[in-house]
């Protein structure tokens, strides 16, 4: 007689047993500087399906949005070590003779990654690391008598009826 066994689970059957442990791992990820396709290649997850799974859940959605967050900030953490990562390498072509030389790939290469990060941490931090524009503007105004207005407009060439106040009679024009 044959034991019938169960089939294996899926990827995505696997992850949605093991919640919230494993959405708790997922947000770490995501925090931490993964990024959510490598995430869900690692583990045989369609991407489409986890993103439906996160944004189904106000909660979950909400989650996802601050460890998206809180990897801007990794990814400036990263620029800092980049920028101090040696771009000088000391050779030595003749015994006894040591030579200092400037790796000018290794600078493109850390430039490049260092503008990657910075366009990523823009993007998703923009109030922080996002280009600010400051735009300051003072608005001087004064009261202007109606009188005054119509003969600065008539000196203009311009010709408009008298203001006349509004009335407070009991007409309808209805």
């Amino acid at each position: 007689m044959v034991i019938p066994q169960p089939e294996p689970l899926t990827p995505w059957e696997q992850f949605k047993s093991e919640l919230p442990g494993a959405l708790d791992e997922f947000i770490a990820y995501i925090a931490k500087g993964g990024h959510m396709a490598a995430w869900c290649g690692a583990r045989g997850i369609n991407y489409t399906t986890m993103l439906k799974f996160v944004h189904s859940d106000p909660a979950r959605s909400e989650m996802y949005a601050r460890a998206r967050e809180d990897r801007a900030d990794v990814l400036v953490d990263e620029i800092v070590a980049i920028s101090d990562e040696e771009t000088i390498e000391i050779k030595e072509p003749v015994p006894g003779v040591q030579v200092a030389v400037f790796d000018k790939t290794a600078v493109a290469r850390n430039r490049l990654r260092v503008d990657a990060r910075k366009w990523v941490a823009a993007k998703l931090r923009p109030r922080v690391y996002g280009d600010k524009l400051e735009v300051e503007s003072t608005v001087n105004h004064k009261a202007v008598p109606d009188e005054e207005l119509l003969a600065r407009l008539a000196a203009l060439g311009v010709v408009l009826p008298s203001i006349m106040p509004a009335t407070g009679t009991g007409g309808s024009n209805a």
